[in-house]
């Protein structure tokens, strides 16, 4: 058995594509310019289209809940304020937003 680990590009990739087969196999008619993949893990996130583009994400799900307690811990409950600075930690670690995913 052979194994390797895939860079995020790959990943984000390889999430179009399952995304593609999904849709096509069901009874939803999505045109491919309309079509977006979103795979969040553990440590990372992608996003990519039909044209290859890709936003890579420094963060991912287990980042977000460790974070989520962190700031939780220092209050009785999950507030809308909690929320908030949850949202904003968040926006600090995210690269620009490509042109292509404003669209």
């Amino acid at each position: 058995l052979r194994l390797s680990v895939v860079d995020q590009v790959l990943e984000a990739r390889l999430g179009y594509l399952t995304a593609k087969a999904a849709v096509s196999r069901g009874n939803q008619i999505i045109q491919q310019n309309q079509l977006l993949s979103w795979d969040s893990g553990g440590g990372s996130f992608q996003i990519s289209d039909a044209n290859g583009n890709v936003y890579l994400g420094p963060i991912g799900n287990g980042d977000v809940y460790a974070m989520l307690q962190d700031i939780s811990a220092l209050a009785d409950d999950i507030s809308s304020t909690t929320i908030t600075t949850l949202i904003q930690d968040i926006q600090k670690l995210l690269p620009p937003r490509p042109d292509w995913l404003a669209d």
